[in-house]
């Protein structure tokens, strides 16, 4: 790594050799040691980069597992549409069936009274 003072010696030496105006932009295009990322720095960063997004992922995953949980698909609905169709179908001929029964039970018996009569 560049000291500062390393950094002005070069400076001071490029304004004797090119002038003000080119020394300047040639520093310019080197930045300070202290604003340079290392290896590690970046190493660091990826790890840490890597870590949120693994989390990320999992909440992720979590989420859709939620939204499947709470909101209905089409064939959901297509299925408790048949299912409730069946069940209402069921339901009617049972109650028909008893109806009838009934209507036939109430004949017999009124018949019977108006016979014994």
């Amino acid at each position: 790594m560049t000291t500062s003072q390393e950094r002005i010696a070069l400076s001071d030496r490029l304004r004797e050799v090119l002038g003000e105006q080119p020394a300047a932009t040639m520093m310019a295009m080197f930045p300070a040691s202290e604003n340079l990322a290392t290896k590690d720095d970046v190493s660091t960063l990826g790890s840490e980069l890597r870590a949120e997004m693994g989390g990320l992922r999992t909440e992720m995953a979590m989420m859709r597992q939620e939204m499947e949980l709470r909101y209905a698909t089409k064939d959901d609905l297509v299925d408790l549409r048949r299912d409730f169709e069946t069940t209402l179908g069921s339901f009617v001929r049972t109650f028909i069936s008893v109806q009838a029964a009934s209507m036939i039970g109430l004949a017999g018996i009124v018949f019977a009274i108006v016979r014994l009569t």
